[in-house]
């Protein structure tokens, strides 16, 4: 696989080529130089901040401070260097990373491979729903499914209120029959398949 992920570390260093996002790091803070993003009290702070150290060069990590609702720049980040982080509750520590590579086609290739090997938490690997019993299709079984068949082929002008009153199903249950289970469409007044 040729994903590189590479840590945005120099100061105005950009993510040409590759996807910018940010690595979330909860209970710790960053001790290196700082500049206060922004301070606010709404629900948006954590856009907010992602959007603000985005458009700013030297943000290469920020902090965001649950208790004081206030997003703080760092100009330097912690790869290689865990001296820098410190840990501090009710505060999460967000670092600019960038994927390069051939990245969305990669990272799709190797969801499709897990999902074929994923198991669930029964040890179960097929994910689809087991047959269970509860109520039985009343509408939508083969001798209805034939019967609407054979009305339509009978008079082709026929409604689907006529239908559903001839075999004592419902509308819908018409409707799915005809265009789901018999593939067939009203033209012009008719029903064709």
């Amino acid at each position: 696989m040729v994903l590189v992920q590479s840590n945005c570390v120099s100061p105005g260093q950009d993510c040409f080529g590759g996807i910018e996002t940010f690595e979330k790091t909860t209970g710790q803070a960053v001790g290196a130089a700082a500049s206060v993003l922004t301070q606010q009290s709404d629900q948006a702070l954590t856009r907010d901040c992602v959007l603000l150290c985005r458009q700013s060069a030297a943000c290469s990590a920020f902090t965001l401070e649950y208790d004081n609702f206030r997003c703080v720049a760092h100009d330097a980040d912690t790869a290689g260097r865990a001296e820098l982080r410190t840990e501090r509750p009710n505060t999460n520590l967000f670092e600019k990373i960038c994927f390069r590579g051939k990245t969305f086609a990669l990272i799709n290739e190797a969801y499709e491979k897990t999902k074929k090997n994923v198991t669930n938490a029964n040890g179960r690997k097929n994910i689809a729903d087991d047959s269970r019993s509860g109520r039985q299709l009343t509408s939508t079984t083969d001798r209805n499914i034939g019967q609407v068949r054979d009305l339509i082929v009978a008079d082709r002008k026929i409604t689907i209120d006529n239908i559903s009153e001839i075999l004592g199903i419902s509308y819908g249950s018409c409707q799915k029959n005809i265009g789901k289970h018999l593939n067939m469409k009203k033209l012009c007044g008719y029903f064709v398949p």
